[in-house]
């Protein structure tokens, strides 16, 4: 599982759009939770996944620990250590951490 919470692709799959009342099929799948054994994924068609789109950018950045200098930032962000493989388990990170998890790729 190579893909980190968030990542989102085109999809022809012929689900259906998850969000509520919407009977469109889906175009995107965005991956939810994930780990060293597989990912939770939701399927949304153009309109909702451009809903979503737009309460991201729009949201209030929350002050959250990092897992790697357990410090509290803004940007937490997830990545996977290099070490650890592309399968390895997700980290929720800084980006000075993060810029160190990829130095080593």
């Amino acid at each position: 599982m190579a893909g980190l919470p968030g990542d989102k692709v085109r999809t022809m799959t012929g689900h259906m759009c998850e969000h509520e009342n919407c009977d469109q099929v889906s175009e995107w799948r965005l991956q939810g939770e994930t780990d060293s054994f597989g990912a939770e994924y939701e399927y949304f068609c153009d309109k909702h996944m451009a809903e979503i789109d737009e309460q991201l950018r729009n949201a209030e950045p929350q002050l959250e620990e990092c897992e790697k200098c357990h410090k509290e930032h803004l940007d937490i962000m997830p990545v996977r250590d290099a070490e650890e493989g592309i399968s390895g388990p997700v980290y929720y990170c800084c980006p000075a951490c993060r810029d160190k998890l990829r130095t080593l790729w």
